[in-house]
């Protein structure tokens, strides 16, 4: 088995970057100006239609260059769907988090005439769970320490309502985190006259970047040719992939030696150009010095074939080392850091404690975790959103377990059990027939959130992707032979394109190790041997054997006997302390019967050191459970059926009931 090393992190100032000379690509000679011309202002072409610009005109060149303005956006389909309720409530609390604003406290947020605090902006969101979608985006100004962002954005949006021709609802907020200030902003899907807001694709990309240069180049003025010069030098020694980088790959792309020439002694029309070439000659010499180019003949360059990739990643690498600095507060070395790619599988399971969560970008997208291991070193992970269990969330202390595992597409399990039944043959229309009389009949549950007919055409597309593979093959009127390795077949394709590895995030504990030293019932430290004696020299195993021995040390205070400090002992006086609370609010318990069912409703979850446990209120009182480790969480007020089984206790849900509301993720 291949030992993964720790990757070491980008430090300013580093030469051992030492990357093999690969072959070369195809290319041309043809001069590439595109961010010269990304830098210059241009008028652009725009329709009269609806969402779109108004207005027309050639392209034409400006006499100076706009102020540069990076803008993204999303579109964020709504749908009446409460899970995405609750991801616009927990974007609203994201960008009023504490610390981003300019004195480091929580921002305000507000809008075209007035300031607004979190509770009015969540007031104001409540009738846009029915909209079809809403937007955001963030716009990040080059210069934006010199302006006054609140009332940049009013002019930005007065123009963006203009160009729609569009009376807006939307919230703002201004974020000064990151070495540019930038911009929040969350635009209503809905226009003034009720109908869906729908914006073209090209404004969303171009219209509304241009739009915000104009009003930045209005306020502070034109860049120079000299401030030109100075942001594109900034490329010259990035180890990344800049836009200098791929203006020589696109003049290298239409050369038929596949190089680029930057003789000297060319004379160049203008100011613009002859800064260019000097840019680009000074970029291909640097990436010489770390073998990603190569002078053929004097003023005769190529890129390596593997340039790009090679500065991607190390792009990446520096992105993570800042992200995981903030957690680690100068506990680890960065050294110790291993960053597990998406498509990678984790060989040996990871055990530890979660030094940090948090998202990758401004839109709470590409969340990550990091892991301090029992192996000594911290492992920076993307989790997706299959990794925990429904309603459960990681958060920072707990102690996880996480690995990987092959599990198949839950559709393609439908897909062959239903065609296991009809000889290998998946028939669309009576799966069809079949969903909707069992749905009816209350034998197939359907997904949070999704009617039959949302349900029906994900299997239709899931079908469509197959036959598109090659992996299922149609024998007519919406027939299908499905092969009995299909689960296999998937997975090979999968690894093939490189797609995510399915990874798997166990919580051992919701307590952290300082919460556990004096808890009352039991807990992970009270679980003989939780750590080998490989593992007891690292960060994390020091930091374990010194809480196992405060929480000792407690007992002892407590005058607790070593015969009441077992893990079986504690868990049955938490158990017991449990119930008698409970008994306090819902009456006796229910103890089930072997092979009888119940009908009840979830009243609650509880965390206790031994994990979570769900509470049912039946009409006799109540029946309390633990969950199991990748269990999910039901709504509360979910209409539940529930038996005692050989191996423990079995839940079904049976409708989410009149007052059902989703769980928040739990935690500690």
């Amino acid at each position: 088995m291949k030992t993964r090393k720790p990757l070491e992190p980008i430090l300013p100032g580093v030469t051992d970057f030492r990357p093999r000379l690969a072959r070369f690509g195809n290319g041309s000679d043809i001069p590439a100006l595109a961010a010269i011309k990304k830098a210059i202002g241009t008028k652009t072409r725009r329709s009269n239609a609806k969402g779109g610009w108004k207005g027309s005109g050639r392209i034409r060149p400006q006499r100076g260059f706009q102020q540069r303005v990076v803008v993204k956006a999303r579109v964020v389909k709504m749908n009446n769907s409460s899970k995405a309720k609750k991801n616009l409530r927990a974007h609203v609390q994201y960008l009023v988090r504490s610390g981003v604003s300019k004195a480091g406290e929580s921002p305000s947020f507000f809008n075209s005439d007035q300031t607004n605090t979190k509770k009015d902006i969540n007031e104001q969101i409540k009738n846009w769970g029915e909209d079809k979608h809403h937007f955001r985006f963030i716009i990040s100004p080059e210069k934006g320490q010199e302006l006054d962002l609140e009332e940049y954005t009013r002019e930005v949006i007065k123009g963006f309502e203009s160009d729609l021709n569009e009376k807006l609802t939307w919230f703002a907020t201004c974020h000064y985190n990151t070495d540019e200030p930038h911009v929040h902003l969350v635009v209503r899907g809905v226009g003034e006259d009720g109908n869906t807001l729908s914006i073209s694709k090209d404004y969303i990309r171009h219209g509304l970047r241009e739009l915000a240069q104009k009003v930045a180049t209005k306020s502070i003025g034109e860049r120079s040719e000299l401030d030109l010069k100075k942001e594109l030098s900034h490329n010259v020694t990035a180890l990344k992939w800049t836009s200098l980088d791929s203006s020589i790959e696109k003049e290298m792309s239409q050369s038929p030696d596949s190089s680029i020439r930057l003789y000297k002694g060319i004379t160049y029309q203008t100011e613009v150009s002859k800064i260019y070439k000097e840019l680009k000659l000074q970029r291909l010499q640097f990436l010489n010095k770390h073998d990603l180019s190569l002078e053929v003949t004097p003023g005769v360059w190529k890129l390596s074939s593997d340039a790009k990739a090679t500065l991607n990643a190390h792009a990446k690498l520096d992105k993570v080392n800042k992200l995981v600095s903030k957690h680690l507060d100068g506990r680890e070395a960065l050294s110790q850091l291993v960053v597990h790619e998406k498509v990678e599988r984790i060989l040996e399971p990871i055990r530890g404690e979660v030094l940090g969560v948090g998202f990758q970008d401004g839109h709470g997208n590409n969340k990550y975790i990091i892991v301090s291991g029992l192996d000594g070193r911290n492992h920076f992970l993307e989790p997706s959103r299959f990794s925990v269990a429904n309603g459960t969330s990681i958060k920072e202390g707990q102690l996880v377990k996480v690995y990987s595992e092959e599990k198949p597409h839950l559709a393609d399990v439908v897909i062959k059990r239903f065609s296991g039944q009809k000889d290998g043959i998946f028939d669309e229309k009576q799966f069809q027939e079949y969903v909707q009389t069992s749905v009816g009949q209350g034998t197939w549950r359907l997904p949070q959130d999704a009617s039959i007919e949302d349900y029906l055409e994900r299997y239709r597309t899931r079908i469509n992707s197959l036959e598109d593979t090659g992996i299922i093959k149609s024998v007519g009127e919406r027939r299908f032979s499905i092969p009995h390795d299909i689960h296999e077949q998937v997975g090979l394709l999968d690894k093939k394109l490189g797609r995510a590895a399915h990874v798997t995030i166990e919580v051992e504990s919701y307590l952290t190790l300082k919460q556990q030293v004096k808890y009352e019932g039991a807990t992970w430290l009270d679980i003989p041997n939780q750590i080998g004696d490989g593992s007891k020299l690292s960060a994390l195993g020091i930091k374990i054997s010194t809480a196992n021995q405060d929480r000792q040390d407690n007992f002892s205070l407590r005058g607790i006997s070593k015969e009441k400090r077992t893990y079986k002992e504690l868990e049955a006086f938490e158990q017991s302390k449990l119930k008698e609370t409970l008994k306090l609010k819902y009456g006796s318990e229910v103890i089930p019967v072997l092979g009888q069912q119940y009908n009840g409703v979830v009243k609650r979850y509880k965390i206790l050191g031994t994990g979570i446990h769900e509470v049912i209120k039946t009409k006799d009182g109540f029946f309390v459970r633990k969950l199991k480790t990748k269990e999910s969480l039901l709504p509360i007020g979910s209409a539940v059926q529930f038996e005692l089984t050989r191996g423990g206790s079995r839940v079904r849900k049976i409708s989410s009931g009149e007052n059902a509301k989703r769980t928040k993720g739990k935690g500690r």
